[in-house]
């Protein structure tokens, strides 16, 4: 049977350590390893609990939705759609595009129960006009710019110079492709109907194949205009 030892005044936490074989090295050895005993939480841990809790928190809600040339996770709050991403970029897995999501913006991004209203008619006539979108972090000239894409229908391409003369920064071409480069939200708003005056297609945020791939889905035919 163990020997027990009350602690006492007559009776010091020190001899019982003593006598149970547990020198002040070991001591010393032992707090370290105990202090060494932690377990790391997801990196979402926190705003669980609070979501949990009923406290409130920004984040985002996530769909996965088929785009005109496949899969799309469309994150999105109460402001509107914030990020639009293939899921061939992120091999369909979810968390990845939640990783993504968190570090481009901040935030944590949880299931939603349904899309936002106007998504997937959006997707099905390539018209994303009438959605809302969530664009802050971008500067005023870039959401002039996406906002500008916004308005070139589903089967036209315009050039970035167009784009540029259309809000009033001609000289400004470079900087529109940069702007459309960064677009976050590609596909609903189609930075990918703005193509180079040249007549080559331009890059694109999700790939030259997958802007590619969208304009022949939607049978794009180029169309000249005032500042190309």
């Amino acid at each position: 049977m163990t020997e027990t030892h009350p602690v006492s005044e007559t009776h010091p936490v020190s001899e019982i350590r003593s006598q149970d074989g547990l020198d002040p090295e070991d001591e010393a050895a032992l707090v370290v390893a105990l202090k060494g005993l932690r377990a790391t939480p997801p990196p979402d841990f926190a705003e669980r609990v609070l979501v949990q809790l009923g406290l409130p928190i920004e984040f985002d809600e996530l769909v996965v939705v088929e785009g005109p040339t496949g899969s799309l996770f469309v994150a999105f709050n109460s402001r509107g759609i914030s990020h639009v991403l293939s899921a061939q970029l992120v091999d369909g897995d979810a968390a990845r595009f939640a990783t993504v999501h968190r570090q481009r913006f901040g935030r944590p991004v949880y299931p939603a129960q349904q899309p936002p209203a106007g998504l997937e008619r959006a997707l099905r006539t390539g018209d994303g006009s009438q959605l809302a979108y969530d664009l802050r972090g971008l500067s005023d000239f870039q959401r002039a710019v996406l906002r500008k894409a916004l308005e070139i229908p589903a089967g036209q391409m315009r050039p970035y110079a167009w784009v540029a003369h259309q809000i009033g920064r001609p000289r400004a071409v470079r900087a529109v492709g940069t702007a459309l480069g960064r677009n976050p939200i590609p596909v609903l708003i189609p930075c990918h109907r703005v193509v180079r005056s040249d007549g080559k297609i331009g890059n694109y945020a999700l790939g030259t194949d997958m802007k590619q791939a969208l304009l022949a889905a939607e049978g794009a035919q180029r169309v000249a205009a005032a500042g190309a």
